[in-house]
């Protein structure tokens, strides 16, 4: 098991957010989804919109 915040193919940090995204993230989650592939997943889509 890695244990480096760093590796080769990712990174792990950590942030603090509000109770009230968090609720909503697990209100639209879908079924079996991590929290970290919905996270990868939005930051995906915002880094894409933020590009166009």
């Amino acid at each position: 098991m890695a244990t480096a915040k760093e590796n080769k193919n990712s990174q792990s940090f950590t942030a603090r957010i509000p109770n009230e995204i968090f609720e909503s993230m697990e209100a639209v989650k879908q079924d079996g989804e991590s929290n970290a592939k919905f996270i990868v997943n939005a930051l995906r889509g915002e880094i894409a919109r933020r590009q166009t």
